[in-house]
């Protein structure tokens, strides 16, 4: 799967906190500004075997990558005599990466002839990975100042594109890996007890300023209970849980 955009958005400055001072259909970024485009790409692959009547293997993995990165232009203030909008040009660009990966084993068995067991046992492993990138020329009024009385466009593209792109550089991502087991008990066709557990190994990381790694070791308890009153009609409880790990900072540090 492929997707791709393009935009070159705008912004409306107000002009002592009023609305719509200045016309809507005057344009605030210069026509040779190059704009912004994104693209995503999303590969998937399953595989599922059949071991015989009751047993069954699946493996599944996918992929995804979504750069996206452009120049765009946006407003910085109003000169002193309100007959001026001070701009500046600045570019953002991200690198995203996604993989992933499951592997699990899924069957049924009977312990003598009123239990029923459906066991689930797998195993998945994701890695994500984000890089940003940017720059701009915020601070420097005059370069690139719109007369609101007489606006002058096209500005060379050299000009609007003339700053450090990669005076910011952040990353951050997650890496992990899990085993899931899952005994699915029926007992007399009447009562059904749900027994889980998944572990999870997740390493997160980022460099915003400094840079910082966290390991977490989790242990996910499941557990569930239905009965059968009829056959349409059933009540049950259920115990779970999750684990999302972070990699943000916090204020403290």
């Amino acid at each position: 799967m492929y997707g791709r955009s393009v935009s070159n958005g705008q912004t409306i400055p107000t002009i002592n906190g009023k609305f719509f001072a200045i016309p809507s259909k005057m344009g605030l970024i210069d026509p040779n500004i190059p704009g912004t485009k994104s693209a995503d790409n999303y590969y998937r692959l399953q595989v599922s075997h059949k071991l015989d009547d009751t047993w069954r293997i699946n493996v599944q993995g996918g992929m995804a990558n979504g750069p996206w990165g452009g120049y765009m232009m946006y407003t910085e203030g109003i000169s002193p005599t309100q007959d001026s909008i001070y701009r500046y040009s600045a570019y953002t660009g991200w690198k995203n990466k996604l993989a992933t990966i499951q592997a699990f084993l899924d069957g049924q068995f009977n312990t003598g002839s009123k239990i029923n067991h459906k066991v689930l046992v797998g195993v998945d492993y994701g890695n994500t990975d984000v890089r940003s990138t940017g720059g701009n020329t915020y601070g420097d009024h005059s370069r690139f100042t719109l007369a609101l009385n007489a606006p002058t466009y096209y500005i060379p593209l050299d000009s609007l594109t003339n700053f450090d792109a990669n005076s910011f550089d952040s990353q951050y991502g997650t890496r992990y890996q899990a085993l899931y087991v899952q005994d699915h008990i029926k007992l007399y066709d009447k009562l059904i007890v749900t027994l889980a557990a998944r572990y999870t190994n997740a390493v997160s990381w980022a460099n915003y300023s400094d840079p910082v790694e966290q390991t977490d070791n989790k242990l996910v308890p499941r557990f569930g209970l239905t009965y059968l009153i009829t056959k349409d009609v059933s009540v049950y409880g259920l115990y779970d849980g999750a684990f999302v790990p972070q990699n943000g900072r916090s204020f403290s540090g």
